[in-house]
């Protein structure tokens, strides 16, 4: 927790720096590799990932989608990239089965290939006059979309739910990129990237809730196989962007003065700009204001709101007051910490939300009489993105979204204002 009181500190008080590209001297230039050729050995399984409220709604399938032809696409998108950067380029014919065979059930001594795969490619690099080979394959990576606790395999397709909000959907890329020299045959660099595309709601034909009733997550025909192919091609490229700078085989000038004044612009070019969204939400409650305020408090909301997770870190008394810290940490947003940066019982509280992955978020909630006896709760939500991640999140994050959740938080606080119980949502 001191570590990340104090990375908060440092974000409050540094100004943003811009991502630095790979140092030139680890950068592979053509005239070192020769004859390049690219094998994708990724098949044509895509990998379904639906991952519940609880480890015990997790579950998992597969969908052959050989008619997106992955393998292809990765492999033309690969050798566009090596050509743009001055690398000689050989489109080969290989064989897919045997090598996809090979990397998935790697011979004990031989990591991540088999002697399979060394004799194949000695054997085509002779036939071929291929100096070295990109092999791009798939490889396991923990959840970095919704952050659970699960490992995704490969490409996909990644589906979190929460009782809060829509589930947060997206198709991602787990890639690993061996360079190769045939001949002594050596792996020259092992790197791993991976990548995701969110995609919106409304590219789904049934409504989510009806989705987990009859168990149909775990299937594409119910969603537009044409949105979900596109967003995986754009997944793929990102992740293949990634990886060929991790090997060293992207943003390489011959000429060495120019690498300073290259690195200088590519260094403007990727400083990172933030997004930001507004959202408001107008909640009408059946109690007064003097009764809805305390329970806004952190600490009450764990007696009316489900699924809702927080650790007071100030005030000792753990209630709410101005400048009270707690933090929540979420397995789809990790954590974060929150401060009340106001406090004007009963008519006013702001929270401002640090999430150190995705974005600052400040939430205003006024309070007024409705003239029915009950209230009138105006939600101001201003989202600030920190990242990348964050400016996807803001991207994807629509109104339907944002109404969907906080529907269901309206639903839950009025229900406790009429009976004093928490309300329970069956959904799993």
């Amino acid at each position: 927790m001191k570590a990340r009181l104090f990375f908060l500190f440092v974000l409050l008080a540094l100004p943003a720096c811009a991502t630095l590209p790979a140092s030139v001297e680890d950068l592979t230039p053509p005239d070192e590799l020769g004859k390049v050729a690219v094998l994708s050995v990724l098949g044509d399984t895509l990998y379904i990932n639906y991952i519940g409220v609880t480890v015990f709604g997790n579950r998992h399938s597969t969908a052959d989608v050989s008619e997106w032809d992955i393998d292809n696409y990765v492999v033309t998108k690969t050798e566009d990239y090596l050509k743009q950067n001055g690398y000689i380029v050989k489109r080969l014919s290989y064989e897919k089965a045997p090598l996809l065979e090979a990397y998935n059930n790697p011979e004990p001594g031989y990591g991540t290939y088999s002697k399979y795969v060394e004799d194949y490619l000695a054997k085509l690099a002779g036939d071929e006059g291929i100096d070295t080979f990109l092999v791009i394959y798939n490889t396991y990576h923990e959840d970095y979309v919704g952050r659970s606790e699960e490992r995704l395999l490969g490409y996909g397709l990644y589906q979190c739910f929460t009782l809060l909000s829509a589930p947060t959907t997206a198709l991602y890329s787990n890639l690993r990129f061996e360079l190769i020299t045939p001949k002594p045959f050596r792996k020259v660099m092992v790197k791993k990237s991976f990548d995701y595309e969110f995609v919106a709601p409304e590219y789904f034909k049934d409504s989510y809730k009806d989705q987990v009733k009859e168990k149909s997550l775990l299937t594409i025909e119910n969603k537009s196989a044409a949105v979900l192919a596109e967003k995986l091609r754009q997944s793929l490229d990102g992740a293949i962007s990634k990886g060929l700078s991790l090997v060293g085989l992207k943003i390489w000038e011959p000429d060495h003065e120019k690498q300073v004044p290259a690195a200088a612009e590519i260094t403007r070019m990727t400083a990172f700009k933030t997004n930001r969204i507004v959202k408001t939400y107008t909640m009408n409650l059946s109690s007064p204001p003097e009764e809805v305020f305390p329970l806004l408090c952190p600490t009450r909301r764990h007696e009316w709101l489900e699924d809702w997770k927080s650790d007071m870190i100030y005030p000792d008394s753990g209630v709410a007051e101005n400048n009270c810290v707690f933090q929540t940490d979420y397995p789809h947003r990790g954590e974060m910490i929150w401060v009340v940066t106001r406090y004007d019982a009963p008519r006013a509280i702001e929270f401002t939300v640090f999430s150190f992955d995705f974005y600052v978020l400040k939430v205003d909630i006024t309070l007024m009489p409705n003239g029915n006896g009950g209230t009138q709760a105006n939600w101001t939500h201003t989202f600030t993105a920190t990242t990348e991640r964050g400016n996807k999140f803001i991207a994807h994050y629509t109104d339907w979204d944002h109404h969907k959740k906080m529907s269901c938080i309206e639903q839950s606080l009025e229900h406790f204002c009429r009976t004093g119980e928490m309300l329970h949502k069956n959904l799993e």
